[in-house]
């Protein structure tokens, strides 16, 4: 059994007795095959145990300076006239209490897995009975609560480690059988709830009106004339120089407000976009270069890229079997994207864009209005499809005409335009 050399003086305080061994414990004298690390593990160890205070205002021995660490050992040896040798069976008791709050932890790590494991079976046996898309979106955020709830389980030990990644991997498996549930449910005439808020929450809003032109110039510059964002770019850097010379010229005390505007002018075009939100929220779809076959992205639940089949599935010609054409290549960075795609923009979010401009909306509305007033008296010359009796006669959901006395509703008609894929 190994020992430690300890001084002990009779006069010597019970705090500082306690110190003083745990001190001279880290410096124990050990074997010649020990490795360094132990003795300084030590050490740590000891710092922590004779720390005066938990108090996070206080000052903690763990941020003292080597010079602090080395004085204060040395006032606590010097304090000291004696030695004497003593076993250390503490150490028995220290390796228990840690072996406890080890299994704890591992006990508390399990319990929580118990309950992901339990909600996650809940969540699984609803998927089979959807029938609605308003239940799937419940599992949907329930699945997303599990995720939560497994990510913050960081416990090491192998077991639990094991069970975490078995979970994930079935969270995993719930996701694509959630996507692949959504596909054969049926289209719900019903009216649905659908979160535009992003699109009056604009980050230009909150720039300067100075700023503001700024960032407007160079998006007109880019979407509209059509000139590239590297130009943009460095359209924007020397209109932001210049709106900073002409500060200074107007008030060479105001450099606060001088560098206030020019932080708000960024550096790149896709930021200075990205403050007006025009992209709206599209997927992305793989084509098969060889049949035009699409295949929507799966993502898993710890991670937002996109995913896509290796290869092409689809039979155009049942008895020639599956089109089997490679539907990914390597990317500049290393990574496999789609040879081909297909860029879908959701209708839900497309709609929601345009209603978020009023102008936009009364313009929306004009075309019922005008067909209402012109009910009783049709035009003898048609000179736009709404003239035409389609629109008197079409009948919505409820049996009644769709566009006629629309209320407080916005009754809109798309027309559907097919273009060739020229990718």
């Amino acid at each position: 059994m190994k020992t430690a050399h300890l001084f002990q003086a009779a006069n010597l305080a019970p705090s500082s007795e306690r110190e003083a061994s745990l001190l001279r414990l880290a410096r124990q004298q050990l074997e010649s095959d020990t490795l360094q690390v132990d003795n300084l593990a030590a050490e740590l160890f000891a710092i922590t145990l004779t720390d005066n205070d938990v108090n996070p205002d206080s000052h903690s021995k763990l941020w003292n300076s080597c010079a602090e660490v080395q004085q204060e050992k040395g006032q606590a040896y010097h304090s000291l006239d004696g030695t004497a040798t003593f076993t250390v069976d503490d150490t028995q008791h220290i390796a228990q209490a840690l072996q406890a709050a080890e299994k704890r932890r591992c006990s508390k790590a399990q319990e929580a897995l118990d309950i992901v494991e339990s909600r996650m079976d809940r969540a699984h046996s609803r998927i089979f009975s959807v029938t609605s898309r308003d239940v799937m979106q419940t599992i949907r955020d329930e699945l997303a609560v599990i995720t939560t709830a497994l990510r913050i389980i960081k416990h090491k030990v192998s077991c639990i480690v094991s069970r975490r990644s078995q979970l994930e991997g079935s969270c995993n498996d719930m996701h694509r059988l959630l996507c692949d549930k959504e596909d054969v449910l049926s289209v719900s005439s019903k009216p649905i709830e659908f979160d535009s808020s992003h699109h009056f929450d604009l980050p230009i809003n909150l720039c300067d009106k100075v700023a503001q032109i700024s960032l407007f110039l160079g998006a007109v510059s880019v979407v509209i004339f059509g000139i590239s964002r590297r130009h943009g770019e460095f359209f924007m850097g020397v209109l932001a120089l210049i709106l900073g010379l002409a500060m200074e010229a107007q008030n060479p005390h105001s450099e606060s407000r001088r560098q206030n505007t020019h932080s708000q002018i960024p550096r790149s075009m896709e930021t200075a976009l990205s403050c007006f939100k025009l992209d709206g929220q599209t997927t992305a779809y793989a084509v098969c270069p060889a049949c035009n076959c699409t295949y929507r992205p799966t993502t898993s639940f710890n991670s937002s890229h996109a995913r896509y089949p290796t290869k092409c599935f689809n039979c155009p010609i049942p008895e020639d079997g599956p089109c089997d054409k490679p539907l990914l290549q390597p990317s500049a960075d290393g990574k496999l994207e789609p040879i081909k795609i297909f860029l879908y923009h959701h209708f839900h979010d497309y709609l929601a864009g345009l209603l978020s401009r009023p102008d936009l909306e009364v313009l929306m509305d004009r075309p019922c209005n005008d067909l209402l007033v012109s009910i009783g008296s049709p035009p003898h010359i048609i000179k736009d499809v709404w003239d035409a009796n389609f629109f008197c006669t079409f009948k919505g959901p409820s049996g009644q005409s769709l566009f006629i006395d629309r209320g407080t509703e916005g009754r809109y008609a798309f027309t559907l335009n097919i273009e060739g894929n020229l990718q």
